[in-house]
């Protein structure tokens, strides 16, 4: 999840990025657009001069204005360029959190296998157990459950103060039931 909340934190970075790179190449197709125009017009102009000053003038305004469009079409094709480098790496973070998800759900559907197979395995043992109690005598089974109790209390603590996780406790549970067989067949031999 960390890894995932990390990428959407880039993603978004690059989305933004991306959106104001796109409209900067906007503004400046629609700055060269308005400078074409206004070049046309000069020319225009320069067909219907009189002066050699005015058309001197004209000429020098028009040639200005060609090297201002020059300039800010290198600088859109730059920024477009940019607009690419951006989108690759927008791609390449969308495939990074699709593989992270996969991952994300595998792990998942791994968890879940191993929990089911954990509590399957309490209840295969705790059936043992209940078999194994039927032979005990109830002193030991009450003195048995007392102890049980206690320790499961005990490791309930522990696992609260060092932030353990359910799967210990399913561990310290299906010990129990070695545990419980040990004390049910020394309860047999002091019959």
């Amino acid at each position: 999840d960390r890894q995932l909340g990390e990428i959407g934190e880039k993603q978004a970075s690059i989305e933004s990025q991306l959106r104001q790179t796109e409209a900067s190449v906007k503004n400046d197709e629609v700055e060269a657009a308005s400078i074409e125009e206004r070049i046309t017009s000069l020319r225009e102009r320069l067909n219907n001069t009189t002066t050699s000053k005015e058309y001197s003038a004209t000429l020098t305004e028009v040639n200005t204005l060609k090297a201002d469009k020059g300039l800010v079409e290198e600088r859109t094709l730059e920024l477009m360029g940019r607009v690419e480098e951006l989108r690759t790496a927008l791609a390449e973070l969308v495939a990074q959190a699709e593989e992270r998800e996969k991952i994300k759900g595998v792990a998942k559907a791994d968890l879940k296998k191993r929990q089911d197979e954990a509590a399957e395995r309490i209840s295969e043992l705790e059936g043992e157990r209940a078999i194994a109690a039927e032979d005990v005598p109830v002193e030991a089974l009450a003195a048995f459950d007392e102890l049980a109790d206690q320790r499961d209390a005990k490791l309930g603590e522990a696992q609260h103060i060092a932030g353990s996780d359910s799967n210990q406790n399913d561990q310290y549970r299906a010990s129990l039931g070695h545990n419980w067989r040990d004390c049910v067949r020394q309860a047999q031999l002091l019959q």
